[in-house]
């Protein structure tokens, strides 16, 4: 399996179209996944035009346009979960808060600053996922991906492991179908695992295994419509 420019400027499109869809539907909240969403694939999309020029204004700009989209998202589904849930809002709420300290944290590492005198020192790890040793937009062995100097500070920084527990657990909450909702969601960790060929890759084919999500966005969006029309 290859992507390529093609493929990312399709999905983007798609994307977008289905978008405008949700929306004329006042289906905001479902809009505003599948915008986020389309902007990653026209990330993408523009990021092969401009791939392994490391030392351009562009390629640095792609490069934080990635990070800003990826460190978000956990944040942008606690938003999603209070505003379409009728349960838990305030687990929601909190989880939100926490996403945001979390993308806070995260983005610090591009910025330590030791706080004082002792033993914490700041490593830079490339075997740490899109850890590089500068900030570059890559052309990767399947698809794109981009690396960011990404400091650890002895095992004390923000980290994916921390991400991914902030964005899956609170589905748990969810009026229906929670544990269903986090089967998929680490079903979708096992596949995209399997597919990458370069840990830097996984953030960048992680939006193409989230289709699902927007067609099941789009799919529920019409189902509603059509009973409510046959009611009415």
């Amino acid at each position: 399996m290859c992507f390529n420019i093609e493929m990312s400027t399709t999905f983007c499109i798609i994307g977008f179209l289905l978008s405008g869809f949700l929306y004329k539907n006042d289906r905001y909240s479902q809009t505003m996944i599948v915008v986020y969403y389309s902007l990653m694939e026209l990330l993408q999309t523009i990021s092969y035009l401009y791939k392994d020029q490391c030392n351009t204004t562009i390629n640095l700009s792609l490069t934080w346009v990635a990070h800003i989209l990826v460190i978000f998202q956990p944040a942008l589904w606690s938003l999603y979960r209070y505003n379409t849930q009728r349960k838990n809002k305030e687990i929601f709420k909190f989880c939100g808060i926490l996403s945001l300290i979390w993308a806070f944290f995260f983005t610090h590492r591009l910025f330590y600053i030791p706080t004082g005198k002792g033993i914490l020192h700041n490593t830079l790890d490339i075997n740490e996922v899109n850890v590089g040793e500068n900030y570059c937009m890559l052309g990767g062995p399947k698809h794109i991906m981009w690396v960011l100097p990404y400091q650890r500070i002895n095992g004390f920084e923000a980290n994916y492991f921390t991400y991914l527990l902030l964005w899956f657990v609170p589905t748990l909450y969810e009026d229906n179908y929670g544990w269903l909702k986090l089967l998929y969601w680490l079903s979708q960790v096992l596949i995209v695992n399997r597919v990458c060929d370069s840990i830097h890759e996984l953030s960048s084919i992680w939006c193409l295994a989230s289709i699902p999500i927007v067609i099941g966005l789009f799919g529920n969006c019409l189902y509603e419509d059509y009973f409510k029309s046959k009611k009415n």
